[in-house]
């Protein structure tokens, strides 16, 4: 897995989307995996690829960050730490709708059992774009929207 994550580190924006489809591939099909690629630094190039890539490597490197992070509150923290929240609020907004989708996606996972995180994406302005995606967006980018949606509502950690 070293190699793949060099690849993501330096290589071409092709290379960087492809290498960012395999740690997605890797991450879907096993937790193990999952938890390895994210111990050997995975989320900080995926971020810098939410940052700089094409929207196609955008939209890989979300989705690879989504099953990354998906079901461990451990790998949510160290995506939020290598500072994938505020580009994925750009994304939310680029009129680009597979960006539009992955985006809310992973926003989905970040937010996922914790009231704490769920008000941070609230207060760093999450909320305009999701309804704007909600009312204007493709199918999938209107359902992912809901769901963050449904998750910020009635997904609470507190609620009684």
């Amino acid at each position: 897995m070293g190699p793949l994550l060099e690849l993501l580190r330096t290589s071409t924006p092709e290379g960087r989307t492809e290498a960012a489809g395999a740690i997605r591939e890797l991450a879907v099909s096993s937790g193990e995996r999952a938890a390895i690629l994210a111990s050997m630094g995975a989320f900080e190039p995926l971020v810098r690829l939410l940052e700089e890539g094409t929207p196609e490597g955008r939209s890989c490197a979300a989705s690879a960050l989504h099953f990354l992070a998906l079901h461990s509150a451990e790998r949510v923290a160290g995506a939020l730490a290598a500072g994938a929240l505020e580009p994925l609020l750009r994304m939310l907004s680029s009129g680009i709708a597979s960006e539009e989708a992955e985006a809310a996606r992973l926003l989905c996972s970040l937010i996922a059992g914790s009231d704490e995180r769920k008000a941070m994406v609230v207060e760093a302005g999450v909320l305009g774009p999701l309804v704007k995606l909600l009312q204007d967006g493709s199918f999938e980018g209107r359902s992912a929207a809901a769901a963050v949606l449904w998750r910020l509502v009635y997904g609470s950690t507190t609620r009684g």
